[in-house]
């Protein structure tokens, strides 16, 4: 078996959100990480070439087929950056905010994300199924879409070896601490009733 498979599978059983600690999730943290008054306007960018801002996430990237993470491509890396994190998260779930996946370690220069994989260096923090990988977008079956939101924030300290393996409520008070800039890609799914 895959580990996507195993992936989606675990995932199936959280439903972005169900079944986990408010630790586990995140929820607050996420929360108060998105809600922080950094700039968005510094030219940072986060796009791809698999989903367009405000579209559905293609199945491929959800519980519903084989669960991997999309490419990505981080540019506009403002000036001073020492490091830039990515945080995936899902603020509809039921629960409270669903952290997918937390990066950081990414180098502070563009950067591209190919399916599926990391760039060298990164590292990860675990998200709120507990793992240290991309938990696919997973509603739960006749919600309505959820949103999905893919940010990468610039840091003006390196934190990638600092939050590997945290668990996720700590791993983004970290990210909170140092991040100077933000942009965010954000995209909907619903799943097949």
């Amino acid at each position: 078996m895959t580990v996507a498979a195993l992936a989606a599978g675990a995932t199936l059983l959280t439903a972005c959100g169900g079944g986990t600690s408010a630790a586990e999730r995140g929820d607050e943290e996420a929360d108060a990480l998105f809600a922080k008054q950094v700039a968005t306007d510094s030219g940072l960018s986060v796009t791809s070439p698999n989903v367009a801002e405000g579209d559905e996430l293609p199945v491929r990237f959800t519980c519903d087929s084989t669960g991997i993470s999309p490419a990505l491509d981080l540019g506009g890396i403002p000036e001073g950056t020492v490091e830039l994190a990515l945080v995936v998260d899902d603020p509809d779930a039921e629960a409270g905010t669903f952290v997918h996946w937390i990066v950081a370690g990414l180098a502070p220069q563009d950067v591209r994300l190919a399916e599926d994989a990391l760039p060298e260096g990164a590292t990860q923090a675990r998200n709120s199924a507990g793992r240290t990988a991309y938990s696919p977008a997973c509603p739960p079956e006749g919600d309505p879409a959820h949103t999905y939101r893919i940010t990468v924030y610039a840091l003006d300290e390196a934190i990638g070896e600092d939050i590997e393996n945290d668990d996720p409520s700590d791993a983004l008070d970290t990210i909170a601490q140092h991040a100077t800039a933000r942009a965010t890609l954000t995209a909907t799914y619903a799943r097949p009733a």
